[in-house]
């Protein structure tokens, strides 16, 4: 195992529908709004995770598959941002994808997009209570902040996913 990303499979009645690969990034901060910086960051550049992969399986189109995956991918950051700095999640999105991702609450970066991809991210900090300044203190507090900005329509689906577990490693 290299550790250079981490695939996930989204499986639905135990059939493969979809996947999505993780990588650490970074962002420059000029990429980032002025809205979404952080005054008090002294760094050129913010870390953050990378969507480097998400696909679903064609028979499931418009059954809600990557909307799930992608909130996975939510809860997925906010375990990482309790260890390590993580505010911002980027992709590279196809043309055709664009506006799917900004849907779901993502910004095009401030960067001349490429011919092939386009640069996208989300402050994950937005899902922070701004009234009190504090994270969100449960996982149900965050999926109804999500439900509340509209980003997210809940369904009935139910995806289950699987990770092949590291090797046993102590400290």
């Amino acid at each position: 195992m290299n550790r250079l990303s981490a695939t996930f499979l989204a499986y639905w009645n135990d059939k493969v529908v979809g996947y999505f690969t993780l990588i650490n990034d970074s962002i420059v901060a000029e990429a980032v709004s002025e809205s979404d910086r952080e005054p008090t960051w002294a760094y050129r550049k913010y870390p953050a995770i990378k969507i480097a992969r998400m696909a679903r399986h064609r028979d499931f189109d418009n059954n809600g598959i990557g909307t799930l995956m992608l909130l996975r991918i939510f809860v997925i950051t906010l375990h990482v941002s309790q260890f390590t700095g993580c505010r911002i999640i980027t992709v590279d999105s196809k043309t055709g994808a664009v506006e799917w991702y900004r849907k779901k609450g993502f910004t095009l970066a401030q960067m001349r997009p490429r011919d092939d991809y386009v640069p996208l991210y989300m402050d994950f900090h937005r899902f922070v209570s701004q009234e009190e300044m504090h994270p969100l203190k449960t996982l149900g507090d965050f999926f109804k902040k999500i439900l509340e900005q509209r980003m997210f329509s809940p369904n009935n689906t139910s995806i289950k996913y699987n990770r092949p577990p590291y090797p046993n490693t102590s400290l």
